[in-house]
């Protein structure tokens, strides 16, 4: 079962954007789920596309996916947007050349 290319693994820390950090705590093969507890002590199953129970959209993730928080002026949002999958393009690379070198 993975979640974006990776293994979801009891005991992973992930990201809810509603809820805040949670943990793995089992996986439901038959159905293709896992379930997170989150600190306050509340649960839920999630698919492997990061959707929970509460919304029918993707809230999960490996990490909290909020890189900044937008400004009121809609220029400055899309320079920040701009700047953001700039660096993500940069950093993807860079994993993608040193995964070359160690295949060598």
């Amino acid at each position: 079962m993975k979640l974006d290319g990776y293994d979801v693994i009891v005991g992973d820390t992930v990201h809810d954007v509603a809820f805040g950090p949670g943990k793995v705590v089992s996986l439901r093969d038959l159905d293709d789920k896992f379930e997170v507890r989150f600190v306050q002590g509340n649960s839920g199953l999630y698919r492997t596309t990061g959707i929970g129970p509460a919304l029918q959209r993707r809230t999960l993730f490996w990490t909290d996916p909020v890189l900044f928080v937008p400004s009121k002026d809609p220029a400055r949002t899309r320079l920040m947007i701009q700047l953001a999958v700039a660096i993500n393009t940069v950093v993807r690379g860079l994993n993608e050349e040193i995964i070359a070198q160690v295949g060598e």
